[in-house]
């Protein structure tokens, strides 16, 4: 449930603009019949658009079109849609070449969401199908992405988390020992899972480390890879698997940072 009520005038502009940017040249009327939206509010609604430039009057004729500027609006999903281009054949040359499986997550506001798997059906495949949301403070995708990020986003994150009222989310209430857990995490490179949530997740089957995947200097996203207890010892999974995951990592970011569109850089 939201905390507040919407504010009427930004749904509204929300449908002018949607509707503009379907009809493609609309008028006042059609957008109108399109919204149901009082045709002096459409008006106003075009009028407010257009300054802030995401709306321009066709040259002669009482129609309007959505501008270019409207294309800032989708760079967030163009970057998701890139990350799991680039991502999806690399993590399958992943497995193929460590055995394990592997996800990508992005940040999302209190979570991690996976956007991309190589996971197969079993018992590694539990819970973490595309779309899945993991905790930031407990699982080795959140982890990575935290420690890595920028300091003002990381101290923002953990606001939010401080006030979530999931128990997921209750390591944020001491503070010290996530301060701790996250410079920890920097120093050697790469993020373990919480044994705990391990445990009560997997029933004690796996263990978990995360990297962060680095593009242009920015932290995007965040890599692990899973592996069964009873194959390998936490010890040995580290010293095995963090290398090829980090040079992964660093391939994905290098790519994304290569995108001629700049969509996860910013440039």
């Amino acid at each position: 449930m939201p905390a507040f009520d919407p504010v009427t005038a930004v749904v509204r502009g929300i449908e002018v603009l949607r509707s503009i940017n379907q009809l493609d040249h609309a008028s006042v009327t059609e957008i109108h019949r399109h919204t149901k939206i009082p045709k002096p509010t459409v008006l106003r609604m075009i009028e407010t658009l257009m300054s802030a430039g995401y709306v321009a009057r066709v040259d002669g004729t009482a129609t309007y079109t959505a501008t270019g500027r409207c294309l800032l609006l989708s760079n967030g999903l163009r970057a998701q849609a890139r990350l799991t281009a680039v991502a999806g054949p690399l993590l399958a040359a992943f497995r193929k070449k460590i055995g394990w499986p592997s996800d990508i997550g992005i940040f999302d506001g209190d979570a991690m969401v996976i956007m991309a798997t190589s996971r197969e059906f079993g018992v590694l495949s539990l819970n973490r199908k595309v779309g899945a949301r993991t905790p930031m403070l407990l699982s080795a995708l959140g982890r990575a992405y935290l420690a890595f990020s920028p300091d003002e986003e990381r101290r923002r994150t953990l606001n939010v988390l401080m006030q979530s009222t999931n128990p997921l989310d209750a390591t944020a209430k001491r503070p010290a020992g996530v301060k701790r857990l996250l410079a920890a995490t920097r120093e050697r490179g790469f993020s373990l899972t919480d044994k705990a949530y391990l445990d009560s997740v997997y029933e004690g089957a796996i263990w978990g480390i995360g990297v962060p995947i680095l593009a242009g200097g920015r932290t995007m996203a965040a890599m692990n890879v899973m592996f069964l207890r009873n194959a390998l010892s936490l010890e040995s999974g580290i010293s095995s698997l963090v290398p090829p995951l980090q040079q992964a990592a660093s391939k994905i970011g290098s790519e994304l940072a290569r995108d001629s569109f700049g969509l996860l850089t910013g440039r």
